[in-house]
C-alpha cells in the first residue's frame, strides 16, 4: 500500500509541473527540468513495484504525450520500458 501511496504523490507532483508547462515550456532552471526528467521515470517503476501495471501504462503514456520538455535519453527509455511492460503484460 506504501508504493501505491508514494506512486500517487509522484502523479500529483506530476500533475502540478504538467499544469504548468501547458502554455509551453517556460524557462525553467536545470535542476528542475532534471526533476520532472526523474520523476517521469519513477512514478512508473512505482505502480509497477505496486502491481498497478495499468498505472505504469498510463504513466509511461503521460510522460510521452505531455509537454515536460524530456530530453532524448529520458524520452528514449521511457519509450523503451513502456514497450516492454505492454509486451509483458500482454502475454
Amino acid at each position: 500500500m506504501e508504493r501505491a501511496e508514494a506512486a500517487n504523490q509522484c502523479r500529483s507532483v506530476l500533475d502540478s509541473v504538467e499544469s504548468i508547462f501547458q502554455n509551453g515550456t517556460p524557462d525553467i532552471e536545470q535542476k528542475l527540468q532534471e526533476t520532472v526528467n526523474k520523476s517521469v521515470e519513477l512514478l512508473p517503476e512505482a505502480w509497477k513495484h505496486a502491481g498497478s501495471y495499468q498505472e505504469a501504462l498510463a504513466s509511461y503514456r503521460q510522460a510521452l504525450l505531455s509537454p515536460w520538455n524530456l530530453d532524448d535519453e529520458t524520452r528514449t527509455r521511457v519509450q523503451k520500458r513502456e514497450m516492454r511492460l505492454f509486451c509483458c503484460t500482454a502475454i
